[in-house]
Parts: C-alpha cells; sequence; structure tokens
C-alpha cells in the first residue's frame, strides 16, 4: 500500500457514510530510509488528512526528537475535529503505517500496516504551507496559529 493508495481507501470508506461525521485521526509513518525530508513526509500525511477534513487546522504544535529523525505533529481545527501525526525515518527496518480514523459513529483502523511502501510519486505534496508553521512550533516550543 502507498500513500496514493491510502488515500483511495480512505475516500471509498468515508463516502459510506459508516463512521458518522470524522472527529479525530492518528497517523503514525515509519520509513527506513533516513534521506526522506522530513517535512515532504508531513505535507505528505497531510495531504491524505485533507480529504478527511474538509476545512483548514486552526492551531499546529509540532515536535521533534533530538536526531531530528522523527516528527510529531498536532492540529486543531475550530470545530473540534483534532489530528495527530507521527513520521519518522531512518530508525525503522522496514516502513509501516498505522491509521485510526474516529467517527462519531465508529472508527476506521488501517490493517496490514506492514505492507506499506512509500514511493517517489507520492511525495509530491507542497511543502509550502507546512514549512514556515512547522518551524514556527518548534522555534517558539508552543502551538502556532494558522491562518
Amino acid at each position: 500500500m502507498t500513500f496514493n493508495d491510502l488515500r483511495r481507501t480512505l475516500s471509498e470508506a468515508l463516502s459510506t457514510g459508516k463512521i458518522g461525521t470524522p472527529v479525530a485521526i492518528r497517523m503514525h509513518v515509519q520509513l527506513a530510509d533516513s534521506n526522506v525530508d522530513p517535512l515532504m513526509l508531513l505535507a505528505t500525511a497531510m495531504q491524505t488528512v485533507e480529504q478527511v477534513f474538509s476545512a483548514r487546522p486552526a492551531r499546529l504544535m509540532a515536535r521533534e526528537n533530538a536526531d531530528g529523525r522523527q516528527f510529531n505533529v498536532l492540529l486543531n481545527y475550530a470545530g473540534g475535529e483534532t489530528v495527530m501525526l507521527t513520521v519518522g525515518r531512518g530508525s525503522a527496518k522496514t516502513a509501516s503505517l498505522n491509521l485510526l480514523l474516529i467517527g462519531n459513529h465508529g472508527v476506521i483502523r488501517l490493517e496490514g500496516a506492514e505492507l506499506f511502501e512509500a514511493t517517489a510519486a507520492d511525495f509530491t505534496a507542497d511543502v509550502d504551507p507546512w514549512k514556515s508553521p512547522i518551524e514556527q512550533s518548534l522555534e517558539r516550543n508552543e502551538a502556532v496559529a494558522l491562518s
């Protein structure tokens, strides 16, 4: 499974309406390749999340581990929705992706995360909207408002 496959699968699952209105999503992505740009990885993950929540997040909080291999980003939306993303690179032997989408009537959980593979075609997301707020949050060690 690639990010493109994940987006397609999520879209199909959401179209059934079985989980109701999405309220939270948790995505954890680990790549074996330490050369992947972490901001590109975050932007690609956000591109996936954007199809779940059509509104733009209101607030972003970012954290980075000491060696720069893992980032955690918390996004809060004006309507109360939340997104928690963890992306890592170079610390795992194989790529993996875990996803949990919580709705007001059910959940969608990604099964078979060990079948995840990131391909060059996945990394086409626009990093620019996320670069500045992530850097600001990391520098200030606090949440930043998104306009």
